[in-house]
């Protein structure tokens, strides 16, 4: 008689079962695997691939002819752009290129736009491929009778503008829309020259707030604007997409009035920048009604101040015939200005670019005393750059 190991026997089971289903589980596998490569077959699989980013140099150029005109989608803005030619077939390739993000698609389907202009020709400017406009007519004098006046009686001046730009509300600005240009009046005081502040202006530009250029000086050159001497720059602004023209007219000794213009599609040229503002230009005048300007040069007993941060402590004597004005700097963030009594009055002063300081112009209204104060704390980016300590600024107004 045979023992029978039933341990043995058991063992043996086990592994014959183990067996059984790795080998299914394999089977499945396969069979899963035959089926996704069917599939993939089937829908004429290619695998991903990377889009191509745009070139750096894509609107780069060295003449006018290495520039052509190809579609664009954003908004409101011409449906065209500039490229250099060598990249017009890898261009259509990819739809991709010829229109901003996704986000910014979504932006565009929410804003309503009037139809814009349609550039019909494409230039190089700067070593950049900008569109363009013909110019067309554009020497034809352009008959300004049923454009709109601006006056401003405080300032003794007025000009004129076409419809096509709509004042915002509150402010000495005017924005056209196709293209969108932005145009400003306002006025600047200094205490030497008009050429000596702009040359400071253009110093102080050169590298701006924390090292960050804000200004590019392209060209300077002296006129004359309703009879006044006048100094016209054509400038580029770092911070903001296109170029700009400023004109500062001579309004008196110790004053300007600043008219300038700004391109903000990044779309125009000096040329096309020119052709609404120098008709506007030439429609300015002093008002005849005035016979003298803001700060003149024939009457001596016009005085002119400029108050700043560093005269904290002193006090200042004006009357209603004074040109005093208050400048804090920018190095130091500013609480709101208090003032003591009613008998004086503040006129913030806007800039269309930064000029390092916030202004405001000092009226005399009654006779009186007033203290103006103020604290500032450094303008710094992070606070491991404040090198300064927060300062108290206060001065004696004595309206006569």
């Amino acid at each position: 008689m045979k023992l029978i190991n039933s341990s043995a026997k058991t063992n043996t089971s086990t592994r014959s079962v183990r067996g059984w289903k790795y080998l299914a589980i394999a089977c499945i596998a396969a069979i899963f695997l035959v089926g996704a490569i069917l599939f993939l077959r089937g829908t004429n699989y290619t695998p991903m691939q990377t889009t191509p980013s745009i070139p750096q140099d894509l609107n780069m150029c060295t003449q006018e002819s290495d520039c052509i005109l190809v579609d664009y989608y954003d908004c409101c803005l011409p449906p065209q752009r500039a490229i250099n030619k060598k990249y017009k077939e890898e261009y259509m390739r990819h739809p991709e290129w010829q229109r901003p993000s996704e986000k910014r698609l979504k932006f565009c389907e929410r804003v309503l736009c009037a139809p814009p202009e349609l550039f019909d020709a494409a230039k190089c400017v700067n070593n950049r491929c900008l569109p363009v406009m013909s110019k067309g007519n554009s020497d034809e004098k352009i008959d300004t009778s049923a454009w709109q006046t601006y006056r401003n009686e405080e300032f003794g001046f007025e000009f004129r503008y076409p419809s096509t730009y709509e004042k915002e509300l509150g402010y000495n600005k005017f924005y056209r829309k196709n293209p969108r240009i932005l145009l400003e009046i306002g006025v600047v005081s200094f205490e030497q020259s008009l050429d000596e502040y702009i040359d400071q202006r253009i110093e102080l530009n050169k590298t701006g707030f924390e090292g960050a250029p804000s200004l590019g000086l392209h060209k300077r050159e002296k006129i004359t604007v309703s009879d006044k001497a006048a100094v016209q720059l054509e400038v580029s602004y770092p911070a903001v997409p296109g170029v700009g023209i400023e004109t500062y007219i001579q309004a008196g000794r110790t004053s300007a009035i600043l008219l300038q213009t700004m391109d903000l599609t990044d779309s125009l040229d000096f040329d096309d920048l020119r052709k609404d503002y120098d008709q506007i230009l030439s429609t300015f005048r002093f008002i005849s009604s005035q016979q003298e300007s803001p700060t003149p040069q024939a009457d001596t007993n016009i005085q002119s101040i400029i108050i700043t941060e560093k005269d904290s402590g002193k006090s200042f004597s004006i009357n209603k015939t004074t040109n005093a004005y208050l400048r804090l700097s920018n190095q130091f963030i500013w609480s709101k200005l208090e003032l003591s009594t009613k008998s004086i009055q503040l006129v913030s002063v806007n800039y269309l670019l930064d000029p390092g300081f916030s202004e405001w112009v000092i009226q005399a209204i009654e006779v009186g005393k007033t203290i103006i104060r103020s604290s500032g704390a450094p303008n710094c980016s992070t606070p491991t750059r404040c090198s300064g300590e927060s300062i108290n600024f206060e001065v004696v107004i004595i309206s006569t």
